[in-house]
């Protein structure tokens, strides 16, 4: 069985950091981290040195990249404990009551009973005056966590004392716009080195179990959705792009960002599976892959533009992450078309990153047909743009096959053996599991409508025939994964779309109920 593993180890315990200084009493964050050292390091000297002016200390990066917690190891290092008399902590959010947030902070020394019922009686001018009078006189640090808008410091700095005493304040934001309008420390990516450690982490604690590791799944969909607000996946997280594109994004590059998170993706995964490899393998038995995602692209017309347009769909899709990973280069389309803007792989990176694969899971739903865009966009350019080519799943009027309630999936099974058939022929025939594949469907009002699910037994069985075709034409298949056993969390359709082979009452203690599909699959398996 492929285990694909997505792991996320924290502990927290609360305790009390003290010092003979200290006033504050903030919990301490017991964490296993990865690649937040270096980063602490900098803050922490921003704090105990310099100047003796209060100074803000931002820290700015996209959301998820760990400033909280960050925040939570610079603030409980034992230097800095023992460099301020108090230290004070508020969490602020993107919506925020001025009087509740000043509360929050005069009772973050753990002395919250018996101040609450006080504070509480107070306005927020009042608030306001006994703030400074609580950090007059001292060295203080203070931490704002996820401030949106540089406005709540503005309203908030006339109770911050500046008596030449060292004092400092830290922002963590996920906003540029915080960031620049101060000398902020702008929160790095991990690294690929950071990643190679996370995964040794796992390795260690898990290999003995875990036999089939997958570094990323779908690296496709966050490297374009979160970077291009135009791909059809829509905006996700860190929800950047490029301002013209009138999406709200806070920042990004949509003509560029798109090939440098993948790039770098496709070296992590490389680096872990180098260690893998050398460190681990010999003694797990395990082995190592990637999970990529890609429709299969048919030419809209008979014309010959069509047909180079579809093969290059499917190289800005699929050949973006395979080929590096089995050849060691990106595919010549995407260097023709991209020129510069496709970052360079060194003889060394192509060295690493050639052969990192032991299997190839694929997720596979639907099929599309590609009609090629003649004349490049000079303007406004994007990831969706840079391929030139409109992509539909209407042609002449019919659609490419039975539409699903989801909206933008099509029923295409033979889209599948076409896809695994292409595999074989041009990347040396490489182990594949099918790690997703499943009918979505939306506007399901009733627990007896959504267990006759006639469509998705249709489905599924239109996909094993094409699964066996596959095979029998040499393709090396090793297992496949229905998505999914549970109605779930879908991106941003949250649980309105059910992929489930069990329908999940969430209105009801989340009671749980086979379809008609999980009783197929079940005398299908027999």
């Amino acid at each position: 069985m492929l285990a694909n593993t997505n792991i996320h180890i924290k502990r927290f315990k609360d305790q009390i950091s003290g010092s003979s200084i200290s006033e504050s009493k903030m919990p301490i964050a017991h964490e296993i981290m990865v690649g937040l050292d270096d980063e602490a390091g900098k803050v922490i000297e921003r704090l105990v040195s310099g100047s003796k002016q209060v100074e803000i200390v931002p820290i700015v990066g996209m959301a998820g990249l760990g400033k909280t917690t960050l925040a939570k190891k610079v603030n409980n290092d034992s230097s800095v404990i023992c460099n301020f008399h108090i230290r004070l902590w508020c969490t602020v959010s993107q919506e925020f009551n001025m009087k509740s947030l000043l509360i929050q902070i005069l009772c973050s020394d753990g002395k919250r009973s018996r101040m609450d019922k006080e504070l509480k009686n107070l306005n927020e001018h009042e608030l306001l005056h006994k703030l400074y009078q609580r950090l007059k006189t001292k060295r203080y640090l203070v931490v704002f966590d996820d401030v949106w808008d540089i406005k709540v410091w503005n309203e908030l700095r006339i109770s911050f004392p500046d008596e030449k005493k060292g004092s400092r304040i830290i922002f963590t934001s996920r906003s540029s716009n915080v960031g620049s309008q101060v000398d902020c420390h702008k929160f790095n990516l991990i690294d690929r080195d950071d990643f190679r450690d996370f995964a040794e982490l796992c390795f260690k604690e898990f290999g003995d179990r875990v036999k089939s590791w997958s570094t990323f799944n779908e690296p496709w969909s966050f490297s374009t959705g979160g970077y291009d607000s135009t791909t059809f996946i829509g905006s996700l997280a860190p929800g950047r792009c490029s301002a013209w594109m009138d999406k709200g994004c806070p920042a990004g590059d949509s003509s560029t960002e798109p090939y440098l998170v993948a790039h770098h993706i496709i070296l992590s995964h490389a680096a872990a599976a180098k260690l893998y490899r050398e460190k681990y393998k010999p003694s797990q038995k395990g082995q190592i892959g990637i999970v990529l995602v890609t429709n299969w692209m048919l030419p809209y017309s008979n014309a010959k533009s069509d047909a180079i347009a579809a093969q290059r769909v499917v190289d800005f899709f699929l050949g973006w992450f395979l080929d590096p990973l089995t050849s060691g280069d990106y595919p010549k389309s995407m260097r023709d078309k991209l020129g510069g803007r496709l970052p360079k792989l060194t003889q060394q990176q192509s060295k690493l990153i050639r052969g990192s694969l032991d299997f190839l899971g694929l997720n596979y739903y639907s099929s599309s047909y590609a009609k090629d865009i003649p004349h490049a966009t000079t303007v406004n350019i994007s990831y969706t743009s840079d391929f030139q080519v409109n992509i539909t799943s209407i042609r002449n009027g019919k659609p490419i096959g039975a539409p699903v309630r989801a909206g933008f999936l099509y029923v295409y099974p033979k889209g599948l053996t076409e896809i695994l058939v292409y595999l074989k022929k041009n990347y040396h025939n490489p182990t594949i599991y099918i790690t997703e594949n499943g009918l979505a469907e939306a506007n399901i009002s009733s627990i007896e409508q959504a267990i006759h699910d006639t469509n998705r037994i249709k489905f599924y069985s239109g996909h094993f025939k094409a699964l066996k075709a596959a095979i029998e034409k040499g393709v090396d298949v090793r297992g496949f994964f229905a998505w999914t056993f549970l109605d779930t969390y879908e991106w941003g359709s949250g649980y309105t779309m059910k992929f489930g082979i069990t329908y999940v009452d969430f209105k009801n203690k989340l009671k749980r109920y086979p379809k008609h599909s999980a009783l197929w699959l079940k005398q299908f398996l027999k």
